[in-house]
Protein backbone atom coordinates (compact mmCIF):
# COMPACT_ATOMS: atom_id res chain seq x y z
CA UNK A 1 0.00 0.00 0.00
CA UNK A 2 2.51 2.35 0.93
CA UNK A 3 4.76 1.89 -1.99
CA UNK A 4 1.56 3.26 -4.36
CA UNK A 5 2.00 6.47 -2.38
CA UNK A 6 3.74 9.55 -4.26
CA UNK A 7 5.35 12.00 -3.18
CA UNK A 8 3.10 14.99 -4.79
CA UNK A 9 4.64 18.53 -3.40
CA UNK A 10 6.74 19.10 -6.92
CA UNK A 11 3.66 18.29 -8.93
CA UNK A 12 1.74 20.50 -10.30
CA UNK A 13 -1.32 18.22 -9.59
CA UNK A 14 -0.48 18.40 -6.19
CA UNK A 15 -3.72 17.36 -3.99
CA UNK A 16 -3.99 17.19 -0.53
CA UNK A 17 -3.88 14.43 0.95
CA UNK A 18 -6.26 12.55 3.58
CA UNK A 19 -5.51 9.23 4.80
CA UNK A 20 -9.10 7.55 6.41
CA UNK A 21 -8.38 4.80 8.98
CA UNK A 22 -11.30 2.76 9.36
CA UNK A 23 -12.39 -0.89 9.47
CA UNK A 24 -15.77 -0.32 8.11
CA UNK A 25 -15.39 -0.85 4.66
CA UNK A 26 -18.50 0.74 3.97
CA UNK A 27 -17.40 3.84 5.52
CA UNK A 28 -14.23 3.77 4.19
CA UNK A 29 -15.38 3.94 0.64
CA UNK A 30 -17.75 6.55 1.05
CA UNK A 31 -15.25 9.09 2.76
CA UNK A 32 -12.89 8.04 -0.36
CA UNK A 33 -15.83 8.80 -2.75
CA UNK A 34 -16.62 11.83 -1.07
CA UNK A 35 -13.39 13.23 -0.78
CA UNK A 36 -12.17 12.28 -4.26
CA UNK A 37 -15.25 14.38 -5.49
CA UNK A 38 -13.50 17.20 -3.84
CA UNK A 39 -10.34 16.99 -5.19
CA UNK A 40 -8.35 15.11 -2.59
CA UNK A 41 -6.25 11.96 -2.53
CA UNK A 42 -7.24 9.97 -0.48
CA UNK A 43 -6.00 6.49 1.07
CA UNK A 44 -7.72 3.93 3.00
CA UNK A 45 -6.15 1.70 6.13
CA UNK A 46 -7.99 -0.82 7.85
CA UNK A 47 -5.53 -0.93 11.30
CA UNK A 48 -2.72 1.09 12.91
CA UNK A 49 -0.08 -0.91 11.96
CA UNK A 50 -0.63 -0.41 8.22
CA UNK A 51 -0.75 3.40 9.08
CA UNK A 52 2.25 3.35 11.12
CA UNK A 53 4.08 1.51 8.38
CA UNK A 54 3.59 4.11 5.93
CA UNK A 55 4.23 7.12 8.27
CA UNK A 56 7.54 6.13 8.34
CA UNK A 57 8.04 7.50 4.42
CA UNK A 58 4.73 9.65 3.88
CA UNK A 59 3.42 12.14 5.94
CA UNK A 60 -0.25 12.98 4.75
CA UNK A 61 -2.38 17.18 5.25
CA UNK A 62 -5.01 15.16 7.29
CA UNK A 63 -5.90 11.54 9.31
CA UNK A 64 -9.53 10.73 9.37
CA UNK A 65 -8.87 7.96 12.27
CA UNK A 66 -11.98 6.39 13.59
CA UNK A 67 -11.87 5.36 17.40
CA UNK A 68 -13.43 2.33 17.50
CA UNK A 69 -10.78 -0.07 15.01
CA UNK A 70 -11.44 -3.80 16.14
CA UNK A 71 -9.21 -4.49 19.51
CA UNK A 72 -7.67 -0.85 18.96
CA UNK A 73 -8.71 2.18 20.56
CA UNK A 74 -8.17 5.34 17.78
CA UNK A 75 -7.95 7.43 20.98
CA UNK A 76 -4.26 5.71 21.76
CA UNK A 77 -3.52 5.63 18.17
CA UNK A 78 -3.79 9.46 17.97
CA UNK A 79 -1.87 10.00 21.43
CA UNK A 80 1.13 8.17 19.40
CA UNK A 81 0.89 9.80 17.29
CA UNK A 82 0.80 13.45 18.34
CA UNK A 83 3.69 12.01 20.53
CA UNK A 84 5.80 11.62 17.55
CA UNK A 85 5.03 14.44 14.91
CA UNK A 86 2.88 17.48 16.83
CA UNK A 87 2.04 19.22 13.62
CA UNK A 88 0.16 15.46 11.98
CA UNK A 89 -3.42 16.71 11.79
CA UNK A 90 -5.99 13.99 13.30
CA UNK A 91 -9.43 14.00 13.71
CA UNK A 92 -10.81 10.96 15.96
CA UNK A 93 -14.44 9.68 14.02
CA UNK A 94 -16.92 7.60 16.04
CA UNK A 95 -20.63 6.31 16.37
CA UNK A 96 -20.36 6.78 20.30
CA UNK A 97 -20.37 9.71 22.13
CA UNK A 98 -16.91 11.67 22.85
CA UNK A 99 -16.30 13.92 25.31
CA UNK A 100 -14.32 16.82 25.04
CA UNK A 101 -11.93 15.58 27.68
CA UNK A 102 -11.41 12.81 25.78
CA UNK A 103 -10.41 14.49 22.18
CA UNK A 104 -8.18 16.71 24.74
CA UNK A 105 -6.36 13.44 26.07
CA UNK A 106 -6.10 11.87 22.61
CA UNK A 107 -4.45 14.56 21.37
CA UNK A 108 -5.98 14.76 18.44
CA UNK A 109 -7.39 18.20 16.46
CA UNK A 110 -11.18 17.42 16.46
CA UNK A 111 -13.98 15.08 16.54
CA UNK A 112 -16.60 13.76 13.88
CA UNK A 113 -19.73 11.80 15.58
CA UNK A 114 -20.81 9.27 12.76
CA UNK A 115 -22.96 9.44 10.74
CA UNK A 116 -21.95 12.70 9.86
CA UNK A 117 -23.47 15.18 7.13
CA UNK A 118 -21.61 15.47 4.10
CA UNK A 119 -20.74 18.85 4.70
CA UNK A 120 -19.61 18.83 7.69
CA UNK A 121 -17.23 16.11 7.05
CA UNK A 122 -16.08 18.04 3.76
CA UNK A 123 -16.01 21.52 6.41
CA UNK A 124 -13.61 19.71 8.65
CA UNK A 125 -11.31 18.22 6.05
CA UNK A 126 -10.95 21.69 4.30
CA UNK A 127 -10.42 23.42 7.47
CA UNK A 128 -7.16 21.26 8.37
CA UNK A 129 -6.00 21.10 4.58
CA UNK A 130 -6.23 25.14 4.04
CA UNK A 131 -3.77 25.96 6.84
CA UNK A 132 -1.09 24.19 4.57
CA UNK A 133 -1.57 25.34 1.79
Amino acid sequence: MCSDMKSDSNNLNYKKTVWIVDDDPSIKEAIKIILEEEGYQTTVFEDSQTLLTCLKNYSPHLILLDIVLGNEDGREIARILKSENRDLNIVLMSANNCSTDEIKESKADDYIRKPFELTELVETVSSFTKAQQ
